[in-house]
C-alpha cells in the first residue's frame, strides 16, 4: 500500500492508530522509509518525501513519553520531528532536532524521546512562535459562546433564575395540556350536538392548520434568533472574559467511525481545568468502541488533572447503523429521538448521585457528525418550541468532522439547511468557503499545539 501511494506526489500522509511500543514505531517508520526510497530509486517520485502525521489517543506512545503534542511530525526523510508546542528547535537545539529512523538504533531513538520529554516540561518558559496561531478547542468554543451571548444581550441564568424558569416552563406545559383537553371536549360536544361529521371534520382541519401555523411561526422565530448571532472564529483579543458560572454542565454526542476519537481530541485545550463542570456523554447502543475510548480518556484525565470535574454516560438507540437499509431508518430514528429526551431533561448528579447539581439543563451540546447528533438537535429544538427549556440553555454547537475536506456530511447538511444548530464550525477552508461557514481550522490538533 505504501509503495502504491508513493507513486503519487503527497504533501502529507496521516496514519491514524495508537502506538504503544517504541520499537514498533521504529520498525514501522523504517519500513515506510524503505518503500518510499525504493520508489525514489525507481523514478516514481521525487526525492522530497511527505510529512507523516501520526494520530492517536493520549494513552499512546507520545503521552507515555510525556510528549505534549497530539501529532508526531516526521520531517523530510521521515525524521523524527521536534515538539511544536515550544520554540523552533532548528534554531535553538539543532543537536536533538531529529534522528533518521532507518539509521537510528534503539538507544538514540529513546534518547531523542527523553530529550523531547524534558523540553516539554519547560514548555511554559519557552517563547512561542510569533507567527503561530492557536487552534480552536471545545473549551475555547465554550468561552466564545458565553462571550457572544453576553455581547448580544442574552442573559446567562443563575440558579435562582433557573428555578423561576422551571416553574414558568411547568406552568406553560400545564397550559398547553389544559388547552388540548378543552379542545378535545369542544370537539366531542360538537359531534354530540351537531351530528354533522362534515362540519366536525372541517373544524378539526381548521384547528390542524392553525397548529401548523403556530409551529411554523415558532420554528422561524427560533432559527432567525440563532442566525442573528455572529459567531467569530476567535474570541475578541483583549475583550472582557464572560463570568464563569458556579456550575457548568455540557453534553457531548459521541459516535462510531472516528467521531469519538475526534471529540476527545478536541476537548482538551491543554489546561485540563474542568473544575466545577459536569460532562455528560451520549453514546449510541452497540457502540462499545466509543465506550472503551471514553473510559480510557476519563481515567487518564482523572490521573493527570487536579480538577477533572464529574461525568456520566447515557445510552440511546442508534439512529442508523452502518449499511442499515434506508427503509428501516425512520423507525430506529424515531426510537433514538424518543430516547434523547430523558438524556436532555434529567439533571446530573454529584457525589455519586446523592445530591443533584444546581444545573438542570446542559448549557452547551457538542456534536461532530454522527447521525444521532441531528436527532439531539431536533429534540432540543422541539423542547424550545414548546417553551419547556430556556433559550439560553442547550446551545447546540456542531463541529463538522475533520474528515470532511470539501463538502458537509449528511448530518451537517441537515443541520445547515434546517438551521437547528446555534453555532456551526468546519475544519477546512474549502468547506467554509463553499457554505459560508466559520473555519475553526484543524480542531483535532487542538489548542495544546501551537504552530
Amino acid at each position: 500500500m505504501v509503495l502504491r501511494l508513493s507513486y503519487m506526489v503527497w504533501d502529507a500522509v496521516f496514519l491514524c492508530f495508537d502506538v504503544t511500543e517504541k520499537m514498533g514505531l521504529l520498525r514501522m517508520l523504517s519500513w515506510a522509509y524503505q518503500k518510499w526510497q525504493h520508489a525514489v530509486d525507481q523514478g516514481f517520485c521525487t526525492n522530497s518525501t511527505p510529512l507523516i502525521y501520526l494520530l492517536g489517543l493520549k494513552k499512546d506512545l507520545r503521552m507515555e513519553c510525556s510528549f505534549e503534542d497530539h501529532r508526531l511530525a516526521m520531517e523530510t526523510g521521515l525524521t523524527v520531528g521536534s515538539p511544536s508546542c515550544c520554540v523552533n528547535p532548528r534554531d535553538t537545539y539543532p543537536a536533538w532536532t531529529s534522528a533518521k529512523p532507518h539509521l537510528a538504533t534503539s538507544g538514540n531513538f529513546n534518547g531523542v524521546y527523553k530529550l523531547r520529554s524534558s523540553k516539554s516540561l519547560v514548555k511554559n518558559k519557552c517563547p512561542l512562535n510569533r507567527h503561530a496561531q492557536p487552534r480552536e478547542s471545545l473549551i475555547n468554543i465554550i468561552k466564545l459562546s458565553r462571550l457572544v451571548l453576553q455581547q448580544q444581550g442574552c442573559k446567562l441564568t443563575s440558579d435562582g433564575d433557573h428555578r423561576t424558569e422551571m416553574i414558568t416552563s411547568a406552568a406553560l406545559m400545564a397550559g398547553i395540556v389544559a388547552i388540548a383537553v378543552v379542545c378535545g371536549a369542544l370537539v366531542s360536544l360538537l359531534v354530540y350536538f351537531l351530528r354533522s361529521w362534515s362540519l366536525v371534520i372541517l373544524i378539526i382541519l381548521t384547528g390542524f392548520v392553525g397548529i401548523c401555523i403556530c409551529v411554523t411561526t415558532r420554528h422561524i422565530q427560533l432559527t432567525q434568533s440563532r442566525r442573528s448571532r455572529v459567531w467569530p472564529s476567535q474570541p475578541h483579543p483583549g475583550g472582557p472574559s464572560p463570568p464563569r458560572l458556579s456550575e457548568d454542565y455540557y453534553l457531548f454526542v459521541l459516535g462510531s467511525g472516528g467521531h469519538t476519537k475526534e471529540m476527545l481530541m478536541m476537548m482538551d485545550d491543554g489546561t485540563r481545568d474542568f473544575a466545577g463542570t459536569h460532562r455528560r456523554y451520549l453514546i449510541s447502543s452497540g457502540d462499545d468502541m466509543s465506550q472503551n475510548h471514553l473510559e480510557d480518556y476519563e481515567t487518564e484525565l482523572k490521573a493527570s488533572s487536579a480538577a477533572p470535574g464529574t461525568y456520566d454516560t447515557r445510552i440511546v438507540t442508534r439512529a442508523r447503523r452502518v449499511h442499515q437499509p434506508l427503509w428501516s431508518t425512520p423507525w430506529t430514528g424515531l426510537m433514538s429521538f424518543l430516547d434523547i429526551f430523558p438524556v436532555l431533561l434529567l439533571p446530573p448528579s454529584a457525589d455519586g448521585g446523592r445530591k443533584p447539581k444546581p444545573r438542570h439543563y446542559p448549557g452547551i451540546i457538542f456534536s461532530n457528525g454522527p447521525a444521532t447528533g441531528f436527532f439531539v438537535a431536533l429534540a432540543v429544538h422541539t423542547l424550545k418550541m414548546l417553551g419547556l427549556v430556556p433559550e439560553d440553555r442547550m446551545r447546540f454547537v456542531y463541529i463538522e468532522s475533520w474528515a470532511r475536506i470539501s463538502t458537509l456530511s449528511l448530518t451537517g447538511k441537515l443541520l445547515f439547511y434546517t438551521g437547528l444548530a446555534d453555532a456551526f464550525y468546519v475544519q477546512h477552508e474549502e468547506v467554509a468557503g463553499r457554505y459560508g461557514l466559520v473555519n475553526a481550522r484543524e480542531m483535532v490538533f487542538n489548542a495544546r499545539r501551537i504552530e
